[in-house]
């Protein structure tokens, strides 16, 4: 048996939360999800893990954010992301999804350098991977962070030259990122005060943060579009699910506030003159930042 942490309260406003859903982790849909998604090779390891636990998914009624209650323990944590999950193809996964969107991706970070006017900025991709967007970056307009927290893509980022920093170095980097990057990340983090409490701490007035999270949207308002499966609010990996409100909620709290729509304009709108594609990014984005889970952020402390 793992040991579970339990959290019942919101993290986003700290209401008790409500039963929104609940299978206990026996259950032969959950086990069909877990050897179709992780494969047979650790499908009883997993079973004998998670025997006596429930997937439970609790709401808050104040600000719909949903959650999973039960989360496994460190040790659970890294046998799933280190052993379960196939190294090698999830490299090959992100660098594959690099390359088919390098042109999109080069094209919106381009906005950026310019949005902040410098020879030179501060960039920290938090929860890198294996840092294959970092690693596309440009090492003579952008100094490199990653912070990671895998034993594999750590050594992975390292060896590719990438500054790597341990939870000990990082709060040594108070207000000195321009842009930080969460791409895909806090719907894992079992503690994401805490998370937002060091981003806050390390980012300098005015940083770009640039946040995406899966849409949990028709999940959050209607369970029937909770299902067994990979997805916003996928058994064991996505303990977090947000809508476009909650997000922007949780991160007014730590004094970030998203980007407004005059401000999309003028970071795109001289590249959206130069074409259909841009013009098509710059549509997106400003779409993006009112209804979805993509959402760029400014602080403003």
């Amino acid at each position: 048996m793992v040991n579970q942490i339990q959290i019942s309260n919101c993290k986003i406003c700290g209401k008790l939360g409500y039963l929104f859903f609940e299978k206990k982790y026996s259950n032969e849909e959950l086990k069909t999800f877990f050897n179709d998604f992780y494969g047979i090779t650790y499908l009883k390891n997993i079973n004998e893990y998670l025997k006596d636990i429930k997937y439970t998914i609790l709401k808050c009624s104040e600000c719909n954010f949903i959650w999973q209650k039960f989360i496994p323990d460190e040790k659970f944590s890294n046998f799933l992301y280190e052993e379960v999950i196939d190294k090698n193809l999830s490299l090959n996964k992100s660098l594959k999804f690099e390359k088919i969107s390098r042109r999109k991706s080069n094209y919106k970070f381009t906005a950026i350098l310019n949005y902040f006017n410098k020879e030179k900025i501060n960039v920290l991709d938090f929860g890198a991977g294996w840092g294959s967007w970092l690693l596309n970056q440009d090492k003579n307009k952008v100094n490199r962070f990653a912070y990671e927290i895998s034993p594999s893509r750590k050594s992975y980022l390292t060896s590719n030259g990438i500054n790597v920093l341990d939870d000990n170095q990082i709060v040594n980097y108070k207000n000195y990122f321009e842009y930080i990057r969460l791409e895909q990340v806090l719907e894992h983090i079992p503690d994401i005060n805490k998370c937002m409490k060091l981003i806050e701490l390390i980012s300098k007035k005015g940083c770009l943060l640039d946040v995406g999270v899966p849409n949990g949207f028709k999940q959050i308002k209607n369970k029937k579009y909770l299902k067994i499966a990979k997805g916003p609010i996928q058994p064991l990996e996505h303990l977090n699910c947000f809508s476009n409100k909650s997000l922007k909620k949780f991160f007014k709290i730590y004094n970030f506030e998203a980007m407004k729509l005059a401000s999309i304009f003028k970071l795109y709108s001289y590249e959206s003159l130069r074409g259909l594609f841009n013009m098509k990014i710059l549509i997106r984005e400003i779409y993006d930042n009112k209804f979805s889970t993509s959402v760029k952020f400014i602080l403003k402390k």
